[in-house]
């Protein structure tokens, strides 16, 4: 199938696949990199930008990488090897519903869905199944930076576990409960540092975690030699690895810790947990970490947490997306919406995006996130950049990532993922919603 040309302005596709240039007032953020050694001095942004979805530069061998305290020299990163996994095929229940006129949303009538869930064994080690109660395990004194949607009720229940936290944001307001709880406030990540355990962190966006680590005021500042840092961010394994580097001149071990769940799983303390790093470090803190998640996994050497992640994430939106065009496909040739999700979510066809996800937010025409469609964005291109990285072609990636893009265009940012979905119920002129 022949292209038409770039339009002026616009850039070519990229070779393993079609990208989308972002419009003029914003393409020079395009032309940005994010690394280590170009992290912004100070944490001074609380929201997703424009140029968080710029390319991930992978820092070359001589790179300089600068932190508190000095410069070190960016040397090669070796590729981890892929671990094997299993999933369980659960079969839970779910129904939809839909219409066939277009464009008014689809016959309504009430539905029930029932949420399952399919345990991931992934990594090279059992899952540890642990909450937020009490196990009699030792307590600890814990640094937590970021107190978001997802930061908050995760560090909320590390206090309901018997720990003591220090905690900071950029909104004092954002950590009310958790100092209600009992939670001591610190004026910036360096204060956050001295003193504890640990040291927690949960932002939105890889250059937050650079200034946080690296920045004015930062963690590096306060640290001292034997410091630990979990970074519950969805970072890029890139970043994360020569961050590590940098920690590891000053003595401070960190590990990639992303979760996954959303804010109901925060909330619940059944998050998955995908760990990278120092394995001892693990496995002294790994109970600690079970008051977060329910699903706390070691995944290999520094960077292969961030790593699952990513292709959770890609795998998460990438459905969403074909879900959306396959129930418009089947609303639009005149079968009832909550029949075709019923029968799909009892078929090979089925996903917890349509069972869980769908129900909760596109369904019910609910985008309060959730999970932020300007994060999904970032999440996207940080796996398609990370098969770039490695050369590994993602076709289908990049056609998910313009969708994506083109969401973020049209101010759905703020707004939860399945908003994405949107935009194929408009080109489809069939709209999505059930009475559940």
């Amino acid at each position: 199938m022949s292209r038409r040309p770039a339009s002026p302005g616009e850039e070519a596709p990229r070779q393993n696949g079609p990208r989308v240039t972002p419009p003029a007032d914003t393409r020079h953020h395009t032309a940005g990199r994010t690394s280590v050694n170009t992290a912004p001095k100070t944490w001074t942004r609380g929201r997703l930008q424009d140029s968080d979805l710029a390319p991930l530069r992978a820092p070359m061998s001589g790179d300089q990488l600068t932190g508190a305290g000095g410069t070190t020299t960016a040397v090669p990163v070796a590729r981890p090897k892929a671990q094997a996994a299993q999933v369980s095929d659960g079969r839970p229940k779910a129904v939809g519903q839909v219409g066939h006129k277009e464009p008014v949303p689809v016959g309504r009538r009430k539905a029930g869905i029932s949420v399952g869930h399919s345990p991931v064994r992934a990594g090279h080690r059992a899952p540890v199944q642990a909450g937020h109660k009490e196990t009699g395990e030792s307590r600890m004194k814990l640094g937590f930076i970021g107190t978001g949607n997802m930061g908050n009720p995760m560090a909320a229940n590390l206090i309901k576990a018997g720990h003591q936290l220090t905690v900071h944001d950029l909104r004092r307001e954002a950590a009310t409960n958790l100092l209600e709880m009992g939670a001591e406030w610190a004026d910036s990540p360096r204060e956050a540092v001295p003193d504890n355990d640990a040291v927690l962190t949960s932002l939105p966006v890889p250059r937050d975690v650079e200034a946080v680590v690296l920045g004015e005021d930062g963690i590096l500042e306060g640290a001292a030699e034997g410091t630990v840092v979990f970074d519950l961010s969805t970072n890029s394994p890139t970043v994360v690895r020569n961050l590590h580097q940098v920690c590891a001149t000053r003595g401070v071990t960190l590990l990639d810790s992303p979760v996954s769940g959303g804010t109901y799983g925060a909330a619940a303390g059944t998050l998955a947990v995908m760990v990278g790093g120092d394995r001892a470090t693990f496995d002294r803190f790994e109970s600690t970490l079970g008051a977060i998640g329910s699903h706390v996994v070691y995944c290999g050497d520094i960077g292969a947490g961030s790593v699952c992640k990513i292709c959770n994430n890609l795998m998460s939106m990438g459905i969403g997306v074909l879900l959306s065009e396959a129930l418009t496909l089947g609303v639009k040739a005149g079968v009832d919406l909550a029949t075709l999700a019923d029968v799909i979510a009892h078929s090979s066809g089925s996903s917890r995006r349509l069972t869980e996800k769908f129900s909760r937010f596109l369904f019910q025409g609910n985008f309060e996130p959730g999970f932020a469609t300007a994060l999904a964005a970032k999440d996207v291109r940080l796996a398609t950049d990370l098969g770039r990285e490695y050369g590994v072609p993602m076709d289908l990636s990049n056609l998910v990532d313009q969708r994506h893009v083109e969401a973020m265009f049209r101010g759905f940012g703020p707004e939860d993922s399945d908003a994405v979905a949107r935009i194929q119920e408009e080109k489809a002129g069939v709209q999505l919603r059930l009475d559940v």
